[in-house]
């Protein structure tokens, strides 16, 4: 899970090479923008056992960042202030202890999970908020027109997009919008070029880039595609060059609201 403000992005546990497989780390990593460094930040998880397949939320003046994960179950929410660098655990998680909820995005005032699984892989689509100023979660049943996890998103101003990812029945190329002001989301006339899940997805305030991803069948199982979803019409295009390398994407990457 990764949060970001202006100067720092900040990459939270994840999976290492090191017996035993899988090598779950508690550990934190700063990214320096203004250096291209990239080095161990001070402390780590407070959960020691390592945590893996996680979401983030940051605030908008990018004071505060939220993490959660996956893996140790149950879920929780991590708090870190950005300029200490310092972290607490609230003590709580998602609402129906989702994972994989790999499409959070946040507002102002909010921090959206979209879709995801339940411990038993059950699939829903619900959304859960998160509020910033109270650090509360409220759960939005049934906000999504399809249960889906394993989704990729990106952001415009009004809406988070939820890209491919895997539903009840199969991979799907299916992109859904949900709307911050009603809290509801629907399906867009357009579909991805192509059916995949654990994309990577960034955006500006114009567009979101797609690209990489895991698709069954296979061969092959993971891709090399790019494609670009436009806010202003809702038209995706496939990019003529692809990727150099065919890999899943770093799908639990939230974009930052700094646009």
């Amino acid at each position: 899970a990764v949060i970001s403000n202006y100067d720092y992005a900040w990459r939270m546990g994840g999976e290492g090479p090191t017996p035993p497989f899988p090598a779950r780390k508690s550990w934190v990593y700063r990214y320096d923008f203004a250096t291209d460094e990239y080095i161990r930040s001070p402390g780590d998880h407070p959960v020691s056992s390592g945590v893996t397949e996680g979401i983030s939320f940051q605030t908008r003046h990018g004071d505060r960042g939220y993490f959660s994960q996956f893996a140790f179950p149950p879920d929780k929410i991590i708090k870190q202030e950005n300029q200490t660098e310092t972290r607490s655990d609230l003590g709580f998680g998602t609402p129906n202890n989702l994972c994989f909820n790999y499409t959070g995005q946040s507002t102002e005032s909010y921090g959206y999970s979209l879709g995801g699984s339940q411990p038993d892989n059950v699939k829903v689509n619900d959304a859960n908020r998160f509020d910033f100023s109270t650090e509360t979660y409220t759960n939005i049943p049934s906000a999504l027109s399809t249960a889906v996890n394993l989704a990729s998103g990106g952001a415009s101003p009004q809406h988070a997009h939820i890209i491919g990812g895997s539903q009840p029945g199969g991979t799907t190329n299916n992109i859904e919008q949900f709307e911050y002001s009603t809290e509801t989301g629907s399906d867009i006339p357009a579909n991805m070029p192509y059916s995949s899940y654990w994309m990577a997805t960034v955006s500006n305030t114009q567009e979101a880039f797609i690209q990489g991803g895991i698709t069954s069948p296979g061969p092959p199982f993971t891709l090399s595609y790019k494609a670009r979803l436009s806010f202003f019409d809702g038209t995706v295009a496939n990019l003529p060059t692809s990727l150099a390398m065919s890999y899943p994407g770093d799908s639990q990457v939230t974009n930052s609201p700094f646009k």
